[in-house]
């Protein structure tokens, strides 16, 4: 039979195991969501005007206009902001919530190139960045997505070759490219 003094440290270990564990896992969540927020405040730096005013600390962030956040880890899991009258360059910083399945900027004036870094969006299934002015080839990145189910890069100014490399997304089920 164990003693009261063997329990008693094993009780205080579980304990503080748990603890830290739990530490750890709000820690990481707490900077996950921070990173989000972080990418989605720099998406607004962008912006030619002072396009979505919303998007400030009086609100959080997944309840922002256009942002969908996951119920369980509160990580943003989608993005539209389709028709929105936004203009400028799409930054860089798109590609960091790594949550993100479902991206829509469609219907504004975005120009420059699509970001390089929308290839680090490994869980992406919609991506739709029609109608709008944006330049330059379409990045060879976007072949990386395993379940991307849809593109649609449409009435935009992008160059005609289209990399070979997206033959080879298994999922996709609508690429759209046409220009108007």
């Amino acid at each position: 039979m164990p003693s009261s003094r063997n329990l008693d440290s094993c009780c205080w270990t579980c304990q503080l195991e748990t603890t830290w564990s739990q530490s750890i896992r709000g820690e990481a969540s707490k900077f996950n969501n921070e990173t989000d927020k972080q990418a989605l405040v720099e998406f607004q730096s962008h912006l030619s005007e002072n396009s979505l005013a919303s998007w400030n600390d009086s609100f959080a962030f997944c309840k922002w206009t256009g942002v969908t956040c996951g119920r369980r880890h509160k990580r943003v899991t989608g993005l539209d902001l389709s028709g929105m009258k936004l203009s400028g360059d799409i930054s860089p910083s798109i590609g960091n919530p790594s949550f993100l399945t479902s991206l829509s900027l469609s219907g504004n004036s975005f120009h420059g190139s699509i970001p390089l870094e929308v290839g680090k969006l490994f869980r992406l299934q919609h991506l739709n960045m029609s109608s709008n002015f944006l330049g330059g080839g379409i990045p060879v990145s976007i072949s990386n997505f395993s379940i991307l189910w849809t593109i649609d890069l449409s009435s935009n100014n992008l160059e005609h070759e289209v990399p070979s490399e997206l033959g080879s997304l298994s999922s996709l089920v609508l690429l759209s490219l046409r220009v108007e």
